[in-house]
């Protein structure tokens, strides 16, 4: 139960973006290989996203990512891979999503419900190649924040296997 709350939480907290100020990625930034599929919405594809998440389909997110988006799900498979996979297997349930969206870019505000707690969440997207792709621009990602998590992830499970 404890690692579930803590890895709801870890989702979370990577996906937790404070701000959009600052430069503009370049188009270099937002590359991504991408079939062609009908259109849809930055809300539909918010939560075929975050299903993926929940799942462990990281592979099948990253299709639905920028490649900057797509490091940090490299980034959370890599710490979730060293528990057990059913262990990291998570429902997440959206209350509410409202996305700002312009031409190119879309800022979805989310509430979402995990194991009865609710936690506010923001999904960056960007329009590329007329599909809309989870971002993660460059001046939200918290590097140190990476390192902060696993060792309160270590003290947890040591605490909670004792």
């Amino acid at each position: 139960m404890v690692k579930h709350i803590i890895y709801g939480l870890l989702f979370v907290g990577l996906f937790w973006n404070c701000s959009t100020d600052g430069e503009q990625q370049t188009a270099e930034d937002l590359e991504v290989a991408v079939p062609s599929v009908p259109y849809q919405s930055p809300e539909t594809i918010v939560r075929e996203y975050q299903a993926h998440l929940d799942n462990n389909e990281f592979e099948a997110a990253k299709k639905l990512s920028t490649s900057t988006a797509q490091d940090r799900l490299e980034e959370i498979a890599d710490i979730i891979s060293e528990e057990p996979a059913d262990s990291t297997l998570f429902t997440t349930n959206f209350i509410d999503i409202q996305c700002d969206t312009t031409l190119t870019s879309a800022i979805c505000a989310c509430i979402i419900e995990y194991q009865a707690n609710r936690f506010p969440d923001t999904f960056y997207l960007v329009r590329k190649a007329e599909r809309w792709l989870i971002d993660a621009p460059k001046e939200t990602i918290d590097y140190d924040y990476n390192e902060e998590v696993e060792e309160f992830l270590e003290d947890e499970l040591s605490n909670g296997n004792e």
